[in-house]
């Protein structure tokens, strides 16, 4: 199975750019806060900035490959006549390309293989593909029509929604279910119910998936100390941001950092695979 390596996904993660994600074979289920979705080959995905996004699983011959684009990227180019276009793939991440309009995706994204780090003329030769690939992707996002009754619908549904808001916004200072109760003018016992009828987990379990989220994301790509990232996560000390992280991966953040050892996922697949 080739998908992209845990580094990969930790640049992904709740990072502050737009990411795509593009399936050539086989396919590649995933979730995106706490919706699940799948894709199989000839389709994208697109992850918008700051949600968590966990890897479940892939077929053995699952071919996917990773862009993220920095936002500050997007914002400044010329060619997105209109960003708020990503907003629909919140509900619908998944694009599904007729056969041209794939084979030009595929074919600017192997373009820019070898342009994937250098300075000079790399670098511009990067940008421009970039934004070519950009283009085309968004006009394929044009091309889908919008859907009444996404989002949520029940008072349920919308309580969940505004915990991911909450989360997504204070998971690094604030990790425990009764500040964000307290945020949304509920008990915490009522929103651990609320939360997990939805989504099928706790809030705490949820809050626990984003902590670790950002620290891989802090550990593979900042040169950061672990005191320093546990400082930052908000942890009393070291030891215990260190005993945190080997019980959720079952690695110490130094041997993550130093072997990038295979992606622990808190939450389990809901069908057991």
């Amino acid at each position: 199975m080739r998908i992209p390596d845990p580094e990969a996904f930790d640049r992904l993660n709740l990072s502050d750019g737009v990411a795509f994600g593009l399936c050539l074979r086989g396919g590649f289920r995933f979730r995106i806060d706490y919706r699940e979705h799948c894709v199989s080959a000839g389709q994208l995905f697109v992850v918008l900035p700051r949600h968590l996004f966990t890897p479940i699983s892939g077929s053995e011959e699952s071919d996917v490959r990773i862009l993220t684009v920095p936002l500050d990227k997007i914002h400044r180019s010329s060619l997105i006549p209109d960003f708020d276009l990503l907003r629909r793939t919140e509900a619908r991440p998944c694009l599904t390309p007729d056969g041209e309009q794939l084979k030009r995706i595929t074919a600017v994204w192997e373009l820019l293989a070898p342009y994937e780090s250098g300075g000079g003329r790399a670098a511009q030769i990067r940008e421009a593909l970039t934004s070519a690939l950009l283009l085309i992707i968004t006009s394929l996002v044009e091309e889908q029509p919008p859907q009444g009754g996404e989002g949520p619908v029940t008072r349920q549904e919308q309580l969940t929604q505004d915990f991911f808001t909450l989360l997504l916004e204070h998971h690094e200072r604030q990790h425990g279910v009764a500040f964000y109760a307290d945020r949304l003018c509920i008990s915490a016992k009522y929103l651990s119910a609320v939360v997990k009828s939805v989504t099928g987990y706790a809030p705490h379990t949820w809050i626990n998936e984003a902590v670790v989220m950002q620290a891989k994301r802090k550990i593979r790509t900042t040169d950061r100390s672990i005191q320093q990232i546990a400082e930052s996560l908000h942890f009393a000390t070291s030891t215990s941001f260190v005993r945190f992280f080997r019980q959720h991966t079952g690695s110490t953040p130094l041997d993550y950092r130093k072997n990038g050892v295979p992606r622990a996922v808190i939450l389990p697949d809901r069908n057991g695979r």
